[in-house]
């Protein structure tokens, strides 16, 4: 598997695919229900996972490889 940065190419094309469908199902919340609420929970959903998401991967994998370690 090769990595870039220290990230395998499968999940750095996993991610980006991950992220273009959050934008788009935002947007697409964001015409259909053109309520202030539902946009500003959309983009707050969309930055929180965009955030949260890699965070999680690698802290997982963190504890993946100290647990290889011992």
């Amino acid at each position: 598997m090769k990595k870039i940065y220290g990230v395998s190419i499968s999940f750095l094309t996993t991610y980006i695919c991950y992220l273009i469908m959050l934008i788009y199902l935002t947007y697409y919340a964001m015409f259909i229900l053109v309520n202030g609420i539902w946009s500003s929970i959309a983009t707050t959903i969309l930055v929180t996972t965009s955030v949260g998401y890699p965070l999680i991967y690698f802290r997982s994998r963190k504890s993946e490889e100290s647990a290889e370690e011992k």
